[in-house]
């Protein structure tokens, strides 16, 4: 049997923007606090919770899963 693959017409995937690039991911640990993990990482606390949705800085909890915008210059 002859298995030939041939490409997909259409665009190509996305790639990822150049701020994404410089995003990190945190696990938010008991204790912690968005004012100190933005600190922590040289970035505002308003730009973190931008990037995850956040409306609320006081609803974080150990766990979760944080986006970290890269720092603007």
């Amino acid at each position: 049997m002859l298995l030939v693959v041939t490409p997909t017409p259409g665009t190509p995937p996305p790639r990822p923007s150049p701020t994404a690039a410089g995003q990190q991911r945190y696990v938010v640990r008991e204790g912690d606090s968005l004012s100190g993990i933005a600190d922590r990482f040289g970035v505002t606390q308003e730009a973190i919770q931008r990037a995850n949705d956040i409306t609320d800085p006081n609803s974080i909890f150990a766990g979760q899963e944080l986006v970290i915008p890269a720092p603007e210059p």
